[in-house]
């Protein structure tokens, strides 16, 4: 009988454990800045959810050098802003002195052509100049640039040689020539783990196909890898290695937006928080094409010329939506908070720290994390303790969380019937 006995707790006791990490691992949104945020969620499944977010990015260079009219790439490197132009442009690259909006040198690719440069990336080595633009869909000499970082002035102009990597897209099967009617058009990409992700720009249904190729000199087949309906054109894209963030240029109806996407999961750009940004109406027809992360926690954003507006730089500080938030929690029974009865039938008591001025809001949470039960800061009044009425709660386990100025607290809760 007590083998028996002992034989069942071995089967229980497993079981248990897997149910409390299950529950430990709850997916879903992670960002307290979101409208679905979930604060018991361990584990971010992409699911946060924003309000539309108006941004006007502060203006660093109000009118680029003329040589930038049609600017379409950048990269920073050492000490200077490369930019490239796009169609019909010279094959240079041209490092400007962001202090002085000086051009100080010049890079000249002597086997190219710039038939539609669109984008410039780089890795420790290498600079990469995307010759992939392709309004009318009907290229077929798609390819890419690679040049020896070492070759780069400080000053003056250099003729380099550049090797090329060309590729095709496997889901274009049809050339007929569709201007600015198709899914195959390229201005974006970036270089992480020693792969390139070029992001299409899609002018039939506005979303965005990422495709990879090999950083090496080659002809390839760009493997498909994701989608997403960025919900306009993408003119630009970089990744920030350091913070594992990803952003994305673009406009709609000619007016410029961009997307950061992170907190997501390996090279899967898209499984993390998705958090789009547009600019304000007045910036109608900015013809913003491309943007680079600046170490300082933001983003440079530049702009070709058109007939009323400049070829200007700006800028955006990134930190207020993409930084870690304190959202992890400290048990109620080791803080001021003093919850009780627990369990309890209908009525259920806390008592409060002297500053109950740093309550956010306290609510009762369910185990898929669904709110029950929420009491807003502006209707907690000055008292050594607050009555919760949870007499219309189902009987079940519940967390409760108490949201300071700085600390999110948890306490465990049994309801009875």
């Amino acid at each position: 009988m007590v083998l028996k006995s002992r034989f069942i707790l071995l089967l229980i006791i497993p079981l248990f454990l897997n149910t409390l990490d299950s529950h430990a691992q709850l997916a879903g949104c992670t960002d307290s800045r979101a409208n679905n945020y979930n604060p018991i969620a361990t584990i971010n499944d992409g699911s946060c959810l924003y309000d539309k977010t108006i941004v006007n990015p502060r203006v660093v260079i109000p009118e680029l050098p003329l040589n930038l009219f049609e600017n379409s790439g950048m990269i920073s490197f050492n000490g200077l802003l490369w930019f490239h132009n796009d169609s019909g442009g010279e094959a240079e690259l041209y490092g400007l002195d962001s202090l002085t909006n000086e051009i100080k040198a010049t890079i000249r690719l002597t086997n190219a052509t710039n038939t539609d440069w669109e984008d410039v990336c780089q890795d420790s080595l290498f600079v990469y100049v995307g010759d992939f633009g392709n309004n009318t869909g009907t290229r077929s000499d798609l390819k890419i640039y690679r040049i020896d970082k070492s070759v780069f002035p400080d000053t003056g102009t250099v003729n380099v040689y550049a090797n090329s990597i060309a590729y095709f897209y496997p889901d274009q099967v049809d050339f007929t020539e569709r201007n600015n009617k198709h899914n195959f058009d390229c201005e974006a990409f970036f270089i992480h783990s020693d792969h390139m992700y070029l992001f299409s720009k899609n002018w039939v249904n506005e979303w965005t196909k990422v495709y990879r190729i090999p950083t090496q000199p080659g002809t390839y087949v760009a493997g498909l890898v994701d989608s997403f309906n960025v919900k306009g054109l993408i003119t630009s894209a970089d990744f920030d290695e350091a913070r594992q963030e990803l952003a994305l240029l673009g406009y709609q109806n000619y007016v410029p937006f961009f997307w950061l996407m992170f907190d997501f999961h390996g090279n899967d750009f898209f499984s993390g928080n998705k958090r789009r940004f547009d600019f304000p109406f007045t910036q109608i027809g900015t013809q913003a094409e491309a943007l680079i992360f600046h170490p300082d926690n933001g983003i440079y954003i530049s702009s070709e010329k058109s007939t009323l507006i400049a070829n200007k730089l700006m800028e955006m500080h990134t930190w207020p939506w993409t930084k870690t938030l304190h959202t992890g929690f400290t048990e109620a029974d080791s803080s001021e908070f003093i919850v009780y009865p627990n369990p309890n039938q209908g009525s259920l008591r806390m008592s409060l720290p002297e500053n109950n001025s740093a309550i956010m809001n306290i609510q009762i949470i369910d185990s898929s994390g669904r709110t029950v039960f929420e009491l807003k800061s502006e209707r907690i009044v000055d008292e050594e303790e607050i009555e919760l009425d949870t007499q219309n709660i189902p009987g079940g386990n519940y967390f409760l969380i108490i949201t300071t100025e700085s600390e999110i607290y948890r306490k465990s809760i049994h309801l009875v019937d």
